[in-house]
């Protein structure tokens, strides 16, 4: 009995956070993107030679002790590049998330809780930017718009943003019809406050999720929008940037290819593992 209640005191934070520390997978995915998100904050510190510094009598130099990832072709260590390219990969990755969530988020709260005509409007608008694949999507902007970082992270949000819209509507259609919803309005609250304080908040599980998805897949397309160009611009680091070079070189210089393609594998992997952990420690029924 004593049990049972001290698992009622619980918060659900505390609860998803020991079912996921059970599983290894999303543990360890965890700890790998927290790794690499340390090691872009603290880069100046981390990184053994400035992202810009050149060596030109050092240059395309295989993994040494000196340069344990090697240089590139006007001799800049590539571990450095890749820890300061952190910055921006994971900085596009998460602020585009952001974004897209702002905006989808409050749409889809708007269609699913009021629903009828303004429902209809707003998943027919969803529909038009879900018929165009989005890293096509994204590459249009990219190019309407121009390279550069917030472009990129203005194009990538935008493509984002109806999986968000989506994703709240769906959730908030399974919880606008409970009875704690019922007794809100009863009260005569506002339907700002009945959104904000008892709907979102018992939906905010899918959306996290959809959330931790999403910043490894906009990793993964901004690298795709560095790779042609349209994303961050040298001699900025970015790991698609840095694979683009490197493609240039594959044959004699495998490292300048290897090791950006491997940070984002693991970066884009771990995130997923975690997504997934999170997604069976916040409703343990998916699991099954």
């Amino acid at each position: 009995m004593s049990e049972k209640k001290t698992r009622k005191k619980e918060g659900m934070f505390k609860i998803t956070l020991r079912r996921l520390l059970k599983n290894k997978l999303a543990t360890a995915g965890g700890i790998i993107f927290l790794i690499f998100l340390l090691a872009a904050i603290f880069a100046p510190l981390i990184a053994p030679y400035d992202y810009a510094e050149q060596d030109l009598y050092n240059t395309l130099a295989g993994p040494s002790l000196a340069h344990l990832c090697g240089t590139d072709e006007v001799g800049r260590d590539i571990l450095s590049r890749l820890i300061y390219g952190g910055r921006y990969s994971i900085r596009i990755g998460i602020l585009s998330v952001v974004l897209a969530a702002g905006i989808g988020v409050p749409l889809g709260a708007a269609a699913g809780f009021y629903g009828g005509r303004l429902d209809n409007v707003l998943m027919r608008f969803m529909d038009i930017f879900q018929a165009i694949p989005n890293l096509m999507l994204a590459i249009a902007l990219s190019a309407t718009l121009g390279a550069g970082v917030n472009n990129c992270i203005l194009a990538l949000g935008i493509t984002s943003m109806p999986a968000f819209a989506r994703m709240t509507r769906a959730s908030i259609l399974n919880v606008r019809g409970m009875e704690y919803v019922e007794a809100a309005r009863s009260t005569n609250s506002r339907d700002f406050r009945i959104i904000v304080k008892h709907v979102l908040p018992n939906a905010m599980a899918p959306l996290l999720v959809q959330a931790t998805m999403g910043v490894a897949t906009a990793i993964l397309n901004a690298a795709s929008l560095s790779f042609i160009g349209l994303g961050v611009q040298p001699p900025l680091p970015e790991w698609g940037a840095m694979l683009s070079t490197g493609r240039t070189y594959i044959r004699d210089c495998w490292h300048m290819c290897v090791f950006p393609g491997l940070t984002i594998f693991l970066t884009v992997m771990s995130l997923n593992l975690f997504g997934d952990g999170l997604r069976d420690a916040l409703d343990p029924r998916m699991k099954n």
